[in-house]
């Protein structure tokens, strides 16, 4: 099954069981100051509402959204990579279904790709954008997910110093080529990881757009958020969930090899190293 988006944007949603936040969702996508885009989303199998309001939504603008029919992909990384294999646009972006896009998302999330294809051309290009932390009434937590989660674009230039996977795919566009370049992906565990080391590994780039573009939604059954962040700095999370950590960074280094990283010397090298820099960034950062 292969679609074709007629128009720039593709913008890829990934449902589940997401009745709750939805509607609040796709409306942020409506509401967007760019218009040439098209809402693409695969349900997995949801046993709530959620198909039933994509549908809903799909009937009545059926020129802006497209509800996709095909078997559920078995959770969120093979469902957001199910999406991509199956649109073809000239670029794409991942769509969470709980958080709301601040009005400007799509259009500065592409101008930053474009300036960089307007200086070089045939690249594989990403960029993502930063976060606001709201809880499940929206009432803003953080104004700045970057900064609480100590994620520094400067660290993540090269591939070798992609060594962790901080960028949330909801904040993520690639363009076309990036698509192309991506490979054999069945060695990934995370989408968003695997777009942002193939895009560093056939020499594109990560560009960083400082604003936060999204209100990033904290509630009880996210699967990824902000809190891991503040678990992950706790020595004591860190003795007791040793066994995870340890087979988490199994996962890691295997995608990572798989898309084209080095030895498991130079993992463990640019771990370490990684985190002696973030600590040196943060503590300049504290500092002004």
């Amino acid at each position: 099954m292969k679609v074709s988006c007629n128009q720039q944007v593709a913008i890829l949603l990934a449902t589940y069981n997401g009745v709750k936040y939805l509607h609040e969702q796709i409306d942020s996508i409506i509401n967007q100051t760019f218009v040439d885009w098209h809402l693409y989303i695969h349900d997995d199998g949801s046993n709530d509402n959620t198909l039933a309001i994509a549908k809903d939504y799909a009937a009545k603008i059926p020129e802006k959204i497209t509800v996709l029919d095909y078997p559920a992909q078995g959770g969120a990384c093979n469902n957001f990579f199910s999406l991509v294999e199956t649109v073809e646009a000239p670029y794409y972006m991942f769509c969470d279904q709980d958080d709301i896009w601040h009005d400007t998302k799509v259009e500065k999330c592409l101008k930053a790709i474009k300036r960089e294809e307007e200086k070089i051309s045939g690249l594989p290009y990403l960029s993502y954008c930063n976060l606001r932390i709201v809880d499940e009434m929206c009432n803003v937590l953080h104004d700045d997910f970057w900064d609480t989660c100590q994620l520094y674009p400067e660290m993540y230039e090269t591939l070798n110093h992609r060594v962790s996977f901080t960028i949330p795919g909801c904040t993520i566009m690639i363009n076309h080529r990036a698509k192309e370049i991506s490979g054999n992906h069945s060695a990934a565990f995370m989408h968003d990881g695997w777009f942002t080391i193939r895009t560093l590994a056939e020499k594109g780039k990560l560009i960083a757009v400082p604003e936060a573009l999204i209100d990033y939604r904290q509630h009880s059954t996210n699967t990824v958020g902000v809190e891991s962040c503040y678990k992950n700095k706790s020595i004591l999370y860190k003795i007791q969930n040793l066994h995870f950590l340890i087979e988490t960074h199994i996962k890691t280094y295997k995608m990572l090899h798989a898309a084209g990283y080095g030895s498991i010397a130079t993992y463990l090298y640019n771990k370490v190293r990684e985190n002696v820099v973030r600590k040196s960034i943060y503590k300049q950062k504290s500092k002004r």
